[in-house]
């Protein structure tokens, strides 16, 4: 007599790559500022292509700073600036 017999098997698995690129992102997110400060300037003294820019590109304070100004400016502006009367509907005759 012949048997048959079913069987199934699956198998599930998950790898996490770290690219050399995504380790030193994370590497980067991890300094604080004074640190990412002497990890850049090694990598220009490393890279002699790479440059500065230190006048050209806001800081994010600066930009936050500003951001904010321009907020209370339009909220100043909205709260002097008086609103006009509301427009009454004229019934028309039929």
């Amino acid at each position: 007599m012949v048997l048959l017999q079913h069987r199934l098997n699956v198998k599930l698995s998950q790898r996490q790559i770290l690219t050399p690129g995504l380790v030193q992102m994370v590497s980067v997110l991890a300094h604080n500022k004074l640190e990412l400060k002497d990890m850049i300037t090694a990598e220009m003294v490393e890279n002699p292509v790479l440059e500065e820019l230190e006048d050209s590109v806001p800081l994010l304070d600066e930009v936050g700073r500003k951001e904010e100004d321009r907020n209370r400016e339009t909220a100043a502006a909205t709260e002097e600036a008086p609103l006009p009367p509301p427009r009454r509907k004229i019934p028309s005759k039929n």
